[in-house]
């Protein structure tokens, strides 16, 4: 959907939870010592484990629950962005193009590929190819461009003014090599994208 201001994103609830050997939840009764209460039908707690909220798939088990709280601070201060496409519509507008139950590293590759689509959509209607992709920490305000993609925009920037100076200098040789250049690179940040999308089963 396309907002002009997303909302707030929310921190990501990480719940600990006393869990059985196969991983099922265990709210049994407890004697101090750890033991399952006699006639509970408890076949004894193993551990720990700390599960993310958002959807990314984190979780962390271990036999002591501290061990599982310290995982999950440290999980919580590196945890992935979500991510939009910032780009001007027809109005003229600045707007975001934003899935708010995407929060995932998956949710930055369907954003990359809409962010090439969103591009394409601008240039047929003779407004400037201005499509971005965008990041933010949940829990946050400010978006902020993906490195990785800008380093790839700027990339293909250069490959394309190698073609354009070849062009003009009707250097055939120089002109089928840069295109050969910028071809190979386009495709190779195409793949990359399409693997991660196909991996999460979005497209």
């Amino acid at each position: 959907m396309a907002v002009k201001t997303p909302p707030k994103s929310r921190k990501p609830s990480v719940k600990i939870v006393r869990v059985h050997a196969d991983e099922s939840v265990c709210d049994h009764r407890m004697k101090p010592n750890g033991g399952p209460q006699p006639g509970s039908g408890c076949p004894g707690a193993s551990g720990y484990v700390a599960r993310c909220g958002c959807g990314c798939g984190w979780k962390n088990a271990q036999p002591i629950r501290a061990i599982v709280e310290e995982k999950r601070s440290t999980y919580l201060g590196s945890h992935p962005h979500e991510y939009a496409v910032r780009y001007t519509d027809e109005a003229g507008d600045t707007v975001y193009a934003y899935n708010p139950e995407m929060a995932s590293r998956f949710g930055r590759s369907d954003a990359w590929l809409r962010t090439g689509e969103l591009r394409l959509w601008q240039e047929d209607r003779l407004i400037e190819a201005d499509a971005a992709l965008v990041r933010r920490r949940p829990g946050t305000v400010e978006w902020e461009i993906d490195p990785e993609w800008q380093k790839d925009q700027d990339t293909y920037a250069a490959l394309a003014g190698k073609v354009e100076a070849a062009f003009e200098a009707g250097d055939q040789e120089a002109l089928a090599a840069a295109r050969a250049e910028l071809a190979a690179h386009a495709a190779k940040v195409h793949d990359r994208v399409r693997a991660a999308t196909a991996q999460a089963g979005l497209r």
